[in-house]
């Protein structure tokens, strides 16, 4: 317990904590700064009044403060009501790896100029607002952070000049899950889970589905159920979550892995591209009784009379304007990436725009980005090392375009107006030459496409793992029984088992 708030007025200060708790007896401001900034690291703060800790770094230049490993609670309410407040000064400050909640305040406020990056980290059952900005100048950029529960709303932007979200669950707040008071705010959200709530500049294009999250929190974070959309549903952004454990391969939404039993592929690779990947679900998928499932091996239930198939929507359809990804199914996924993400300095320092492509990928999947031409470069995200190739770009009509046929990162560099595209021939539809089968069975190696006819219109979903009887085939497909349902599966996903000509 302290008798009074400690002042941090002159240079840069690091204070570890080493696990221990100061304790404000709900009649002290903890820590308030206003020199140049240092660290706070591994310490609690817990029943501070007013603020547990506030910032106010009012000196020319500024201060920069990390926060990391700490966590703020049981902030008692007082004329501010704000646990973690910056105000009054240039100031920079990252929470990472921390926890902001059950203050009878808001949990982060963000004033004057101030630019907040927060980082695997949880901030939950704040009786006020999770996030609360009001001044145009502040900046507020969050990366796998939780935001839930808290009694006023999630993020309430009443005047922040700019808010940048990825990876993030925003979603069961009481009031919005995300406001915007302020027209002139510069909104960017990408892989993330925002409630139905928010303000529709917050959600567009981003899912509002449920994240199931525990109904209760786990000491300082709200875990994932079993289910949740937020699982392996996103690229890494960083290598660990909020308890410093390492994340899976792809990534969860939010602050908490739910599962990390599958780590990336050696050599870091930040999506599910790698070989190793690939070849532990096949692995998975030949062992009688199991299929890959949410990026683990588990066992199979029996299949049922029924084909309910699962709903899923592929990201590239919601993409930042000036990206287009065509010649996608449900099942690829794709995220605009900054340029400290490729794994390559050379590329990401000439780097103008670049697109991330994971999950299946179909043949001949177009991207496009608008510009009046460029340069592409492919980074083959499934080759240990990493390989750069070539792509050829094509002109269309003020987009560059340029086709992949296997997950990777497609990079924009700068370079001359890129030559027009051709109009394809018109083909001729000829019916393949189909033959009769007996004895023959195949088994999905992939969930796949149920067709009307080879190549033909999408009937259905056959999912992974399943051993189906073949009726019939041409040279790449085969026509399948599927519960009473009858349609085309494409060869090259299949093993086939028996006789099957």
């Amino acid at each position: 317990m302290i008798t009074n708030h400690i002042g941090v007025n002159e240079g840069l200060v690091t204070i570890r904590g080493n696990g221990h708790t100061i304790n404000g007896a709900d009649q002290y401001r903890i820590f308030h700064f206003n020199g140049k900034g240092g660290a706070i690291e591994n310490i609690t703060l817990t029943n501070g009044l007013d603020r547990a800790l506030a910032i106010y770094q009012s000196h020319d230049a500024g201060g920069r403060l990390t926060i990391s490993n700490v966590v703020v609670r049981n902030t008692a309410a007082g004329s501010s009501n704000r646990a973690i407040d910056g105000g009054g000064g240039k100031n920079i400050v990252r929470i990472s790896n921390s926890a902001i909640y059950n203050n009878q305040t808001d949990g982060v406020v963000g004033r004057s100029i101030n630019q907040i990056t927060i980082v695997n980290s949880s901030i939950f059952g704040n009786t006020d607002d999770g996030i609360y900005a009001n001044a145009q100048s502040a900046e507020f950029y969050l990366r796998h952070v939780t935001i839930t529960g808290n009694g006023g709303g999630g993020v309430d932007y009443d005047g922040g000049n700019e808010l940048d979200v990825r990876n993030s669950i925003i979603y069961g707040n009481t009031g919005k899950d995300c406001r915007l008071g302020w027209s002139g705010t510069k909104v960017s959200v990408s892989g993330s889970i925002i409630g139905a709530s928010a303000d529709e500049s917050c959600r567009t294009g981003q899912s509002s589905e449920n994240p199931l999250l525990a109904s209760s929190a786990t000491g300082t974070y709200y875990p994932l159920l079993e289910g949740s959309p937020a699982i392996n549903a996103v690229s890494c952004i960083v290598g660990v979550d909020q308890r410093g454990v390492s994340r899976g391969c792809p990534c969860d939404i939010g602050a908490i892995e739910f599962d990390t039993s599958d780590t990336c592929p050696t050599g870091g690779g930040l999506s599910p591209n790698g070989l190793a990947w690939v070849q532990r679900q096949e692995n998975c998928n030949r062992r009688p009784g199991y299929q890959w499932r949410k990026g683990r091996c588990v066992a199979a239930p029996l299949p049922t009379s029924t084909l309910i198939p699962t709903e899923r929507v592929s990201s590239c359809l919601s993409l930042p304007a000036g990206i287009e990804a065509s010649g996608v199914n449900k099942w690829t996924q794709c995220q605009m990436v900054l340029g400290h993400q490729l794994g390559n300095e050379e590329l990401a320092a000439a780097a103008v725009k670049t697109l991330d492509v994971w999950g299946y990928v179909p043949p001949d999947l177009r991207v496009c980005f608008e510009a009046a031409g460029g340069l592409f470069k492919f980074i083959d995200t499934g080759a240990m090392p990493r390989v750069v190739s070539d792509l050829s770009p094509v002109g269309d009509g003020g987009k560059v375009c340029a086709t992949i046929d296997r997950p990777g990162m497609v990079v924009l560099l700068l370079g001359p107006p890129a030559p027009m595209a051709t109009p394809a021939p018109t083909a001729t539809s000829v019916p393949p030459d189909s033959w009769a089968l007996s004895g023959c069975r195949v088994r999905t190696l992939y969930a796949l496409n149920f067709r009307a006819a080879p190549g033909g219109d999408i009937i259905g979903d056959a999912p992974y793992n399943v051993t189906l009887t073949a009726l019939e085939r041409t040279t790449d497909w085969f026509k399948v029984d599927y519960h009473g349902a009858r349609g085309w599966l494409a060869n090259g996903y299949l093993e086939a088992i028996g006789t099957c000509g």
